[in-house]
Parts: C-alpha cells; sequence; structure tokens
C-alpha cells in the first residue's frame, strides 16, 4: 500500500502522481548530484573545447608559415663546372 493512507484517493492517475511525487521527493539528493556531475563535465568539456581550439589555431600557423617559407624563392649561386681532369660529357662521334 502507499506510505500515506491520505493519498489513496481511488483513482489511479491521482495515485500514480502522488507515487511520482514521492519518489522525487526521495531522490531529491541524487538529483542535485546528478546536476553537480553534469556542470563538472560541462566545465571539462569546455576547457578540452578551448584547448582544441588553441592547439588548431596554432597548427594552422605553423602550416602557413611553412608554406610561406616553402614558397620564398632561394638564392642558389651558381656552380662552376668542374672537369675533374676529364672533358664535359658531350655525344659520342657521329660514324
Amino acid at each position: 500500500m502507499h506510505e500515506h493512507s491520505a493519498d489513496a484517493t481511488g483513482h489511479p492517475e491521482v495515485e500514480a502522481a502522488f507515487d511520482q511525487a514521492r519518489t522525487w521527493a526521495k531522490q531529491a539528493h541524487n538529483l542535485q548530484l546528478l546536476t553537480v556531475y553534469e556542470q563538472r563535465i560541462r566545465r571539462a568539456v569546455d576547457k578540452n573545447m578551448a584547448q582544441l581550439k588553441a592547439l588548431q589555431t596554432e597548427r594552422k600557423e605553423a602550416a602557413s608559415e611553412a608554406m610561406d617559407q616553402a614558397n620564398t624563392p632561394v638564392s642558389i649561386s651558381p656552380v662552376p663546372r668542374q672537369t675533374y681532369g676529364r672533358r664535359p660529357f658531350s655525344s659520342p662521334p657521329r660514324r
């Protein structure tokens, strides 16, 4: 039966509502804990998202800098042609 006989109304819907109300009242502490846990998780997610965005920004900047360096023309000084005691390569004589 029910905890309070005064709740016995003879109407199943009303009694079900009273049962739900009693359950919520008994579980109020657990519900409060759930909201605290949800807040902690939300803060951790927000912190992790901020770290992710900072890392992505840092990586994009590094990639952009690398591309700029790769696209910068490099000054190449001419290398003198050396024969090392042999004549430079040429086509073989025709027969």
